[in-house]
């Protein structure tokens, strides 16, 4: 797990008895390691359910830092109720069986809540598609964690690895698909971080400062094509839909984008020259209430996936690279903090 320094939140729970410390954003990590000692590797990190966990998951773990809390992605307090749910599933990893399997319920709860109001709406059938996976993935979780307190009483530890990582994959997977149901319900919930809200007004400040922008922005080095790239790269980091990179055009999807972050934006390349305000979201279709977002993650294809070979459809794996280190291992420098 050496690409993954979050990871070694896991290793104090498979070795009892030595000091650890919790930082402040709920890192837990050893006082000291010296040069020369072994320690024992969780044996999670050999099976191969290990690569199914989602993007969502590593996401959320606390930095090793010990200052940064983990998150989907969003500014910290945009979306108070989903940071709840997050810090609930991420403190999983660092948690006994018995204490795992306790704790399964409450972030269960913390996620379902998250999509009470989506859960069900008429204002957007996407959100109502997506709560309901949300639902179904902690549904799943609670079952598979009575499979895991069987485990545990019979000391089954194969089944016990394996019941831990498939829990910890749908309530990672849930979380994911929690944040896209709010967002869909109320597109305006996640308020626009510092970055996107500068580039936003840099790329609005250098359109309106150029009569011709809609020439100037096809040509790279022009200050409105720049202006337009930055903005686009920060809206994709963390907003959704996202809209095209590298066209060296400051198309309709754009100006939505824009629109939503600022209020109003100058009106697409080939439209009349007037402000576009906020979109408003459109109403259901009745293709729409018939069938879910593509957009979302699946977790009955997860479920499948965890008894095949792959995760959910319209989701993503972790697909690691590195190779796998040995289960016990001499770790640190000495006297380096862990």
């Amino acid at each position: 797990m050496a690409q993954c320094p979050k990871c070694a939140c896991e290793l104090p729970r498979v070795n009892p008895g030595r000091p650890t410390v919790r930082r402040p954003n709920g890192f837990l990590t050893f006082v000291e390691l010296r040069v020369g000692e072994t320690i024992n590797l969780p044996d999670e990190w050999f099976h191969p359910a290990r690569e199914l966990l989602p993007p969502a998951y590593y996401k959320i773990l606390p930095h090793a830092d010990g200052v940064t809390r983990g998150t989907l992605g969003d500014p910290p307090g945009a979306l108070p109720d989903l940071d709840a749910a997050v810090a609930a599933v991420a403190a999983l990893a660092a948690l006994g069986d018995a204490a795992f399997t306790q704790a399964v319920g409450d972030a269960g709860t913390k996620i379902d809540a998250t999509v009470k109001e989506a859960y069900g709406s008429t204002r957007s059938a996407d959100a109502a598609a997506k709560a309901k996976l949300v639902k179904d993935a902690t549904h799943w979780a609670w079952q598979r964690n009575r499979d895991l307190a069987t485990a545990i009483a019979a000391s089954d530890r194969a089944t016990i690895t394996r019941a831990r990582l498939d829990i910890q994959n749908a309530l990672a997977t849930a979380l994911g698909n929690a944040r896209l149901a709010i967002l869909a319900h109320s597109p305006s919930a996640a308020a626009p971080s510092s970055e996107l809200l500068a580039a936003a007004k840099a790329a609005a400040a250098a359109i309106t400062a150029d009569p011709n922008y809609c020439t100037s922005v096809t040509h790279p080095g022009t200050s409105v094509n720049a202006a337009v790239h930055r903005f686009k790269l920060a809206y994709n980091a963390s907003q959704s839909p996202k809209v095209p990179i590298g066209t060296s055009n400051y198309e309709v999807a754009t100006t939505v984008a824009l629109a939503q972050v600022l209020g109003s934006a100058p009106s697409a390349c080939g439209a009349n020259r007037r402000p576009v305000p906020a979109p408003k979201p459109p109403a259901p279709t009745k293709d729409e209430l018939a069938a879910p977002d593509d957009d979302g993650w699946s977790f009955g294809s997860i479920a499948l996936g965890m008894a095949l070979v792959g995760a959910a459809a319209g989701g993503i794996a972790f697909l690691a690279t590195r190779s796998k280190p040995s289960r016990r291992q001499s770790l640190a420098p000495k006297h380096a903090p862990a």
